[in-house]
Protein backbone atom coordinates (compact mmCIF):
# COMPACT_ATOMS: atom_id res chain seq x y z
CA UNK A 1 0.00 0.00 0.00
CA UNK A 2 1.65 3.35 -0.85
CA UNK A 3 1.80 6.38 1.44
CA UNK A 4 -1.37 8.15 0.23
CA UNK A 5 -3.57 5.46 0.28
CA UNK A 6 -2.49 4.48 3.63
CA UNK A 7 -2.90 8.86 4.94
CA UNK A 8 -6.89 8.62 3.60
CA UNK A 9 -7.80 5.14 5.59
CA UNK A 10 -5.78 6.66 8.38
CA UNK A 11 -8.32 9.78 7.75
CA UNK A 12 -11.55 8.56 6.61
CA UNK A 13 -11.35 6.32 9.76
CA UNK A 14 -12.21 8.75 12.55
CA UNK A 15 -15.11 10.07 10.60
CA UNK A 16 -16.33 7.17 9.62
CA UNK A 17 -16.06 5.74 13.74
CA UNK A 18 -18.20 9.22 14.47
CA UNK A 19 -20.85 8.82 11.62
CA UNK A 20 -21.69 5.76 13.19
CA UNK A 21 -21.58 7.13 16.53
CA UNK A 22 -23.80 9.80 15.49
CA UNK A 23 -26.26 7.65 13.71
CA UNK A 24 -26.44 5.17 17.07
CA UNK A 25 -27.17 8.78 18.81
CA UNK A 26 -29.55 10.44 16.46
CA UNK A 27 -32.11 6.83 15.23
CA UNK A 28 -33.86 6.24 18.32
CA UNK A 29 -34.97 9.95 18.65
CA UNK A 30 -35.73 9.36 14.84
CA UNK A 31 -37.83 6.79 15.70
CA UNK A 32 -39.86 8.40 18.81
CA UNK A 33 -40.78 11.82 16.66
CA UNK A 34 -40.90 10.56 12.77
CA UNK A 35 -40.44 13.52 10.41
CA UNK A 36 -43.73 12.95 8.19
CA UNK A 37 -46.76 12.37 8.95
CA UNK A 38 -49.16 10.00 6.91
CA UNK A 39 -52.08 12.07 5.31
CA UNK A 40 -55.66 10.60 4.85
CA UNK A 41 -58.10 11.30 2.60
CA UNK A 42 -61.22 10.03 2.83
CA UNK A 43 -64.65 11.03 -0.38
CA UNK A 44 -67.39 11.01 1.52
CA UNK A 45 -69.25 10.97 -1.34
CA UNK A 46 -68.97 13.46 -4.80
CA UNK A 47 -69.35 16.43 -3.07
CA UNK A 48 -67.45 16.04 0.49
CA UNK A 49 -63.53 15.62 0.92
CA UNK A 50 -62.16 14.52 4.97
CA UNK A 51 -59.05 14.90 5.08
CA UNK A 52 -56.47 14.66 8.48
CA UNK A 53 -52.80 13.48 9.66
CA UNK A 54 -52.01 11.22 12.23
CA UNK A 55 -51.47 12.47 15.47
CA UNK A 56 -48.83 12.69 17.38
CA UNK A 57 -48.31 10.69 20.59
CA UNK A 58 -48.39 13.62 23.30
CA UNK A 59 -51.54 15.12 21.56
CA UNK A 60 -53.51 11.65 20.92
CA UNK A 61 -55.75 12.12 23.71
CA UNK A 62 -56.80 15.83 22.05
CA UNK A 63 -59.70 16.07 20.02
CA UNK A 64 -59.24 17.23 16.99
CA UNK A 65 -61.26 20.10 15.30
CA UNK A 66 -62.57 20.16 12.14
CA UNK A 67 -62.58 23.25 9.29
CA UNK A 68 -65.00 23.41 7.39
CA UNK A 69 -63.86 24.63 3.70
CA UNK A 70 -67.10 25.45 1.76
CA UNK A 71 -65.24 26.72 -2.21
CA UNK A 72 -66.28 28.48 -4.48
CA UNK A 73 -67.61 27.69 -8.21
CA UNK A 74 -65.14 26.43 -10.50
CA UNK A 75 -62.49 25.83 -7.75
CA UNK A 76 -59.16 24.04 -8.58
CA UNK A 77 -57.76 21.61 -6.15
CA UNK A 78 -54.59 23.08 -5.93
CA UNK A 79 -56.12 26.04 -4.78
CA UNK A 80 -58.23 24.84 -2.24
CA UNK A 81 -55.23 22.66 -0.95
CA UNK A 82 -53.63 25.83 0.01
CA UNK A 83 -56.31 26.16 2.37
CA UNK A 84 -56.81 23.06 3.55
CA UNK A 85 -52.92 22.62 4.35
CA UNK A 86 -53.44 26.46 6.38
CA UNK A 87 -55.27 24.36 8.87
CA UNK A 88 -54.32 20.79 8.98
CA UNK A 89 -51.02 22.83 9.78
CA UNK A 90 -52.86 23.87 13.03
CA UNK A 91 -53.86 20.41 13.91
CA UNK A 92 -57.25 20.32 12.28
CA UNK A 93 -59.23 17.80 9.96
CA UNK A 94 -60.33 19.39 7.09
CA UNK A 95 -63.92 18.68 5.24
CA UNK A 96 -64.00 20.15 1.76
CA UNK A 97 -67.28 21.16 0.36
CA UNK A 98 -67.49 21.49 -3.50
CA UNK A 99 -70.73 22.61 -5.47
CA UNK A 100 -71.21 22.61 -8.73
CA UNK A 101 -72.57 24.76 -11.31
CA UNK A 102 -75.75 22.76 -11.99
CA UNK A 103 -76.38 21.61 -8.08
CA UNK A 104 -76.36 25.53 -7.54
CA UNK A 105 -78.82 26.39 -10.09
CA UNK A 106 -81.11 23.65 -8.91
CA UNK A 107 -81.02 24.01 -5.35
CA UNK A 108 -83.53 21.13 -4.45
CA UNK A 109 -81.99 18.51 -5.57
CA UNK A 110 -78.09 20.15 -5.48
CA UNK A 111 -77.25 22.51 -3.09
CA UNK A 112 -80.05 21.47 -0.41
CA UNK A 113 -79.16 17.78 -0.63
CA UNK A 114 -75.54 19.21 -0.07
CA UNK A 115 -76.29 21.18 2.64
CA UNK A 116 -78.09 17.85 4.38
CA UNK A 117 -75.56 15.62 3.99
CA UNK A 118 -73.22 18.16 5.57
CA UNK A 119 -75.34 18.47 8.77
CA UNK A 120 -75.63 14.44 9.14
CA UNK A 121 -71.79 14.33 8.43
CA UNK A 122 -71.69 16.34 11.81
CA UNK A 123 -74.21 14.41 13.55
CA UNK A 124 -72.78 11.11 12.92
CA UNK A 125 -69.14 12.15 13.98
CA UNK A 126 -69.71 14.05 17.48
CA UNK A 127 -66.25 14.02 18.14
CA UNK A 128 -65.73 16.70 16.08
CA UNK A 129 -67.07 19.45 18.71
CA UNK A 130 -65.46 22.72 17.54
CA UNK A 131 -66.19 23.30 14.53
CA UNK A 132 -64.73 26.67 11.97
CA UNK A 133 -66.49 27.36 9.05
CA UNK A 134 -64.59 28.58 6.20
CA UNK A 135 -66.89 29.47 3.49
CA UNK A 136 -66.05 31.48 -0.73
CA UNK A 137 -68.43 33.12 -2.37
CA UNK A 138 -70.95 30.44 -3.39
CA UNK A 139 -70.17 28.47 -0.43
CA UNK A 140 -71.93 30.89 1.99
CA UNK A 141 -74.71 30.75 -0.01
CA UNK A 142 -74.22 27.23 1.52
CA UNK A 143 -74.61 28.00 4.48
CA UNK A 144 -77.35 29.86 4.40
CA UNK A 145 -78.97 26.72 2.84
CA UNK A 146 -77.39 24.75 6.05
CA UNK A 147 -78.88 27.54 8.42
CA UNK A 148 -81.94 26.69 6.53
CA UNK A 149 -81.92 23.07 7.79
CA UNK A 150 -80.68 23.71 11.04
CA UNK A 151 -84.16 26.08 11.64
CA UNK A 152 -86.23 23.58 9.90
CA UNK A 153 -84.51 20.47 12.01
CA UNK A 154 -83.84 22.37 15.29
CA UNK A 155 -84.51 18.68 17.24
CA UNK A 156 -82.31 16.80 15.02
CA UNK A 157 -79.42 19.36 14.47
CA UNK A 158 -79.92 20.94 18.30
CA UNK A 159 -76.26 21.14 18.75
CA UNK A 160 -74.85 22.55 15.66
CA UNK A 161 -75.12 26.15 17.06
CA UNK A 162 -72.78 25.05 20.24
CA UNK A 163 -70.13 23.46 18.19
CA UNK A 164 -69.70 25.71 15.20
CA UNK A 165 -67.17 27.94 16.91
CA UNK A 166 -66.40 30.41 14.40
CA UNK A 167 -67.57 31.56 10.64
CA UNK A 168 -65.15 33.10 8.33
CA UNK A 169 -66.68 34.63 4.69
CA UNK A 170 -64.44 34.98 2.06
CA UNK A 171 -65.72 37.26 -1.05
CA UNK A 172 -69.46 36.77 0.35
CA UNK A 173 -72.21 36.95 -2.64
CA UNK A 174 -75.62 38.13 -1.49
CA UNK A 175 -79.07 37.50 -4.24
CA UNK A 176 -78.71 41.31 -5.50
CA UNK A 177 -74.96 40.38 -6.79
CA UNK A 178 -75.85 37.57 -8.43
CA UNK A 179 -76.99 39.14 -12.03
CA UNK A 180 -73.88 40.89 -12.40
CA UNK A 181 -72.11 39.05 -10.16
CA UNK A 182 -71.77 35.07 -11.38
CA UNK A 183 -71.15 36.29 -15.09
CA UNK A 184 -67.96 37.30 -13.65
CA UNK A 185 -66.56 34.13 -12.73
CA UNK A 186 -66.66 32.57 -16.10
CA UNK A 187 -65.23 35.31 -18.52
CA UNK A 188 -63.88 38.83 -18.20
CA UNK A 189 -64.98 39.33 -21.90
CA UNK A 190 -67.57 42.56 -21.65
CA UNK A 191 -70.10 41.15 -24.97
CA UNK A 192 -69.69 37.90 -22.90
CA UNK A 193 -70.57 39.19 -19.18
CA UNK A 194 -73.63 40.92 -20.95
CA UNK A 195 -74.91 37.95 -22.66
CA UNK A 196 -74.76 36.25 -19.32
CA UNK A 197 -75.95 38.87 -17.20
CA UNK A 198 -79.35 38.23 -19.86
CA UNK A 199 -79.02 34.66 -19.13
CA UNK A 200 -79.06 34.60 -15.24
CA UNK A 201 -81.50 37.38 -15.01
CA UNK A 202 -84.16 35.36 -16.96
CA UNK A 203 -83.29 32.18 -15.18
CA UNK A 204 -84.29 33.92 -12.14
CA UNK A 205 -87.20 34.98 -13.18
CA UNK A 206 -88.61 31.79 -14.85
CA UNK A 207 -87.54 29.86 -12.40
CA UNK A 208 -88.54 31.82 -9.38
CA UNK A 209 -89.87 28.50 -8.01
CA UNK A 210 -87.31 26.03 -8.82
CA UNK A 211 -84.46 28.56 -7.77
CA UNK A 212 -84.60 31.97 -7.21
CA UNK A 213 -87.15 31.37 -3.65
CA UNK A 214 -84.21 29.06 -2.76
CA UNK A 215 -81.64 31.95 -3.17
CA UNK A 216 -83.87 34.20 -1.30
CA UNK A 217 -84.67 32.18 1.74
CA UNK A 218 -80.72 31.17 1.96
CA UNK A 219 -79.93 35.01 2.23
CA UNK A 220 -82.45 35.83 4.54
CA UNK A 221 -80.95 32.73 6.80
CA UNK A 222 -77.48 34.32 6.69
CA UNK A 223 -78.48 37.74 7.33
CA UNK A 224 -80.54 36.30 10.68
CA UNK A 225 -78.24 33.45 11.41
CA UNK A 226 -78.88 31.20 14.33
CA UNK A 227 -75.14 31.58 15.22
CA UNK A 228 -73.77 33.42 18.26
CA UNK A 229 -70.27 32.81 17.60
CA UNK A 230 -67.49 34.98 16.58
CA UNK A 231 -67.48 36.04 12.53
CA UNK A 232 -64.66 37.30 10.33
CA UNK A 233 -65.25 38.85 6.82
CA UNK A 234 -62.81 39.14 4.00
CA UNK A 235 -63.55 41.43 1.25
CA UNK A 236 -62.13 44.08 -1.12
CA UNK A 237 -63.47 47.39 -2.93
CA UNK A 238 -62.71 45.65 -6.07
CA UNK A 239 -64.76 42.95 -5.87
CA UNK A 240 -67.10 43.07 -8.71
CA UNK A 241 -68.63 39.66 -7.83
CA UNK A 242 -69.53 39.81 -4.12
CA UNK A 243 -69.69 43.53 -3.27
CA UNK A 244 -68.55 45.63 -0.58
CA UNK A 245 -72.18 47.22 -0.32
CA UNK A 246 -73.64 43.35 0.51
CA UNK A 247 -70.71 42.69 2.91
CA UNK A 248 -71.49 45.57 4.76
CA UNK A 249 -74.97 45.14 5.01
CA UNK A 250 -74.77 41.28 6.25
CA UNK A 251 -71.98 42.86 8.73
CA UNK A 252 -74.67 45.49 10.22
CA UNK A 253 -76.99 42.94 10.28
CA UNK A 254 -74.82 40.11 12.36
CA UNK A 255 -74.19 43.02 14.95
CA UNK A 256 -77.33 43.88 15.18
CA UNK A 257 -78.09 40.52 16.37
CA UNK A 258 -75.11 40.55 18.81
CA UNK A 259 -72.55 38.74 16.59
CA UNK A 260 -68.80 39.57 17.18
CA UNK A 261 -67.81 40.31 13.68
CA UNK A 262 -64.71 41.78 11.98
CA UNK A 263 -64.18 42.97 8.70
CA UNK A 264 -61.18 42.98 7.02
CA UNK A 265 -61.50 45.01 3.44
CA UNK A 266 -58.17 45.36 0.90
CA UNK A 267 -58.78 47.56 -1.86
CA UNK A 268 -57.51 45.92 -5.20
CA UNK A 269 -58.17 42.23 -4.76
CA UNK A 270 -60.01 40.04 -6.88
CA UNK A 271 -62.98 37.86 -5.92
CA UNK A 272 -61.65 34.81 -3.89
CA UNK A 273 -58.41 36.13 -4.28
CA UNK A 274 -57.25 37.93 -1.17
CA UNK A 275 -54.92 35.14 -0.10
CA UNK A 276 -53.05 35.26 -3.52
CA UNK A 277 -52.41 38.80 -3.21
CA UNK A 278 -51.92 39.48 0.38
CA UNK A 279 -51.31 35.84 1.93
CA UNK A 280 -49.19 36.66 4.79
CA UNK A 281 -52.24 39.06 5.69
CA UNK A 282 -54.47 36.72 5.39
CA UNK A 283 -52.96 34.10 7.26
CA UNK A 284 -51.97 36.05 10.07
CA UNK A 285 -55.48 37.32 10.31
CA UNK A 286 -57.15 33.50 10.45
CA UNK A 287 -54.42 33.19 13.38
CA UNK A 288 -55.63 35.83 15.10
CA UNK A 289 -58.94 34.83 14.50
CA UNK A 290 -58.56 31.34 15.63
CA UNK A 291 -56.42 32.67 18.60
CA UNK A 292 -59.36 34.49 19.83
CA UNK A 293 -61.85 31.04 19.93
CA UNK A 294 -58.91 29.19 21.71
CA UNK A 295 -59.08 27.03 18.36
CA UNK A 296 -54.98 28.03 17.52
CA UNK A 297 -52.46 25.12 18.21
CA UNK A 298 -48.86 25.45 17.45
CA UNK A 299 -48.24 25.24 13.96
CA UNK A 300 -46.58 21.52 13.37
Amino acid sequence: MGVRPLFLLLYNVPILLLGQLELQVIAPVLSRHPSVRKMHTQSINKNLQLKSVDEIQNESSKKKPLALILAWLLAKETHIEKFRKLYISRGFDVLTVKTPLKDFLFPVSGSQVIAKNVLDYFTSHENYEDIVVHAFSVGCYLVGEIFVQMRKKSEKYRDMSLRIRSVIFDSFVDFEDIPTGLPRVFTENPITIKILEWYVSTHLALMFNVATKHYLTSSKNIHNTPLKCPALVFVSEADKVGSLVANQMLIDNWQARGVDVKMKCWKDSKHVSHWYKYQDEYVAEVDRFLSKVNLLRSKL
